[in-house]
């Protein structure tokens, strides 16, 4: 049971990392700076494998452990207060999820707005070009 608490406390530390690391592109979007999105996505990712990785361990100590055997009352609150912690971690996570698809959302509206304007402002000038009167050139003469 103490290999599947410290693999829980682990998992537990990567999530505070994956929050950590939204929180700070958070902050950097907020400020108009996208140019670390890939570097975030690919970050979030290799943690979550990570993550997945804890879990996979997890079921193979559960697997080869004696199922028959019980697990005492300490165990089981170090293993709801690590529970406990998690679901505070992934309640922080969700909410920064939310303010992170809330914020893509508007770059994405105001670019398809930029884009917009744009093409109307293109279409003007077409428009004002292909009506405009063709400007004759003024002969220079010369007297000699």
């Amino acid at each position: 049971m103490e290999e599947v608490l410290q693999y829980l406390e682990m998992k537990n530390h990567y999530y505070e990392k994956f929050y950590s690391i939204t929180r700070k592109f958070l902050d950097q979007i907020a400020q108009n700076d996208w140019k670390d999105l890939d570097f975030f996505v690919d970050s979030r990712e290799r943690i979550l494998n990570i993550i997945r990785s804890f879990d996979a361990k997890i079921s193979k100590v559960i697997e080869q452990s004696n199922a028959s055997k019980p697990v005492n009352d300490g165990d089981k609150m170090m293993m709801n207060r690590v529970i406990e912690k998690k679901r505070r971690i992934a309640d922080k996570i969700v909410d920064l999820d939310l303010q992170l698809i809330s914020a893509i959302d508007e770059y994405k509206n105001e670019t398809i707005r930029e884009l917009k304007k744009t093409v109307e402002t293109q279409q003007q000038i077409d428009s004002f070009e292909k009506n405009a009167a063709p400007i004759k050139p003024l002969l220079k003469t010369h007297k000699a």
